[in-house]
């Protein structure tokens, strides 16, 4: 693993705030691979482009559809509404 990759085990870690809001765990995954793919700088894509994408889904949620023929869903990473503490969501 090189020093811009983070494990599958990292990323579930960073997930846990999302399953104590129950969010289900197929979501999470397909969460996460959205976010791999935001975070992705390659070819003519910049770490600009990569940047925004990820602030993106950070400030406004990632659309995802949890099963086939469902409406999608935005999860959101972070919970806006919650402005004091206790703070769910962990920056650790």
């Amino acid at each position: 693993m090189t020093g811009g990759q983070v494990s599958a085990l990292a990323w579930a870690d960073k997930a846990r705030p999302l399953s104590r809001r129950r969010v289900r765990e197929d979501v999470i995954g397909k969460v996460v691979r959205e976010l791999e793919l935001a975070r992705a700088v390659h070819g003519t894509r910049s770490l600009y482009d990569a940047n925004r994408d990820v602030y993106q889904l950070l400030r406004y949620g990632v659309q995802v559809v949890p099963d086939r023929g469902a409406q999608s869903e935005t999860v959101h990473l972070i919970d806006w509404s919650d402005a004091g503490p206790p703070f769910i969501d962990d920056f650790r």
